[in-house]
């Protein structure tokens, strides 16, 4: 008897692979931490006596300050600021404009040239807040017109600040108008009194070299008078990884008064820019605002103009 061999079927068991898992879920990049620059009182009143204040602007220093520290630093809640995220700036390393030791990189001469023909009424250049020329008509000077740099101002037109600094841009327009009032180390007045009529233009140039300057504007065209005003602001093209500038301009504009305000802002693809402006215009008051900004890695401007008329019982003008 033959016996059939036994067939053995082995089956062998399916291989066992890392089990994967599959989201659609993005990994989300860490937040930047939230903007915020943090003043004190001491290194405010230091700044202040490095400049040499006048105890009038020391005090407004001060005041200036507490408003400061009492408004919020703006985020992307704040509908004004939706499409600004400042999150990015390295706020803990602003450091105060306190007067360089060493002279930074010089004026460019293309910034000292007259825009319009050869000749103009007056020449302030102001670099990193020190004055580097200034030169008025004799003619203006007679007729009390003010070409001057803004720590000049506040020493020697005091009773001019006192009337028209922070009317027109108040302190508490926002955290960058309170940051110029406390930390300003630069700027501008001029004023040009009541019936004087400038033929030829101001020029005003602005150089910016170091970390950090906060600038205020002043401008003032009196009843019946009428001016041009050229103001720069600019700054190397290159310099450090971040340079802070924030600023106030308040131009003020009489009854029956003329203003053409040039504004041209070349600062470098570093800088970070925050300005309030405001123009105030009185009753049959004109102003021609030529505002040209070319230059920074971020500006953030607010700018305004204002009819600062009255009306009486009927609804006229007077």
């Amino acid at each position: 008897m033959t016996t059939a061999p036994i067939m053995e079927r082995i089956i062998t068991a399916a291989p066992k692979y890392p089990r994967t898992v599959i989201t659609t879920t993005r990994h989300k990049p860490a937040e930047p931490v939230p903007a915020d620059l943090l003043l004190a009182k001491a290194p405010v009143q230091a700044l202040s006596k490095a400049l040499k204040d006048s105890e009038w602007y020391a005090r407004q220093r001060l005041a200036a300050l507490k408003t400061y520290q009492g408004l919020a630093m703006p985020n992307l809640n704040d509908d004004a600021w939706r499409r600004t995220d400042i999150r990015t700036y390295k706020w803990d390393q602003v450091t105060l404009p306190f007067p360089a030791v060493k002279a930074g990189k010089p004026v460019p001469a293309a910034l000292l040239k007259p825009l319009v023909g050869r000749e103009r009424g007056g020449l302030l250049v102001v670099a990193d807040g020190g004055v580097v020329e200034s030169t008025l008509d004799a003619s203006l000077r007679r007729n009390q017109v003010v070409l001057a740099d803004f720590r000049t101002a506040a020493r020697k037109h005091e009773a001019l600040l006192k009337k028209y600094l922070s009317k027109t841009v108040p302190v508490h327009d926002g955290k960058f108008a309170a940051l110029a009032a406390t930390l300003a180390d630069s700027g501008l007045l001029v004023y040009v009194p009541k019936g004087v009529k400038l033929d030829l233009p101001l020029h005003s140039v602005a150089w910016l070299t170091g970390p950090a300057h906060f600038s205020r504007v002043v401008i003032v065209i009196d009843d019946g008078a009428s001016a041009t005003v050229v103001h720069e602001t600019a700054s190397p093209e290159i310099g450090p990884a971040q340079t802070l500038h924030a600023g106030t301009v308040e131009v003020v504009v009489g009854k029956a008064a003329h203003l053409t305000f040039v504004e041209l802002q070349s600062l470098g693809t570093h800088a970070w820019n925050f300005t309030h402006e405001r123009v105030r215009v009185a009753r049959n008051g004109t102003v021609d605002w030529i505002f040209s900004a070319v230059g920074s890695h971020l500006t953030k401007n607010f700018s305004e103009i204002d009819l600062d008329v009255r009306f009486n019982r009927t609804g006229d003008i007077w």
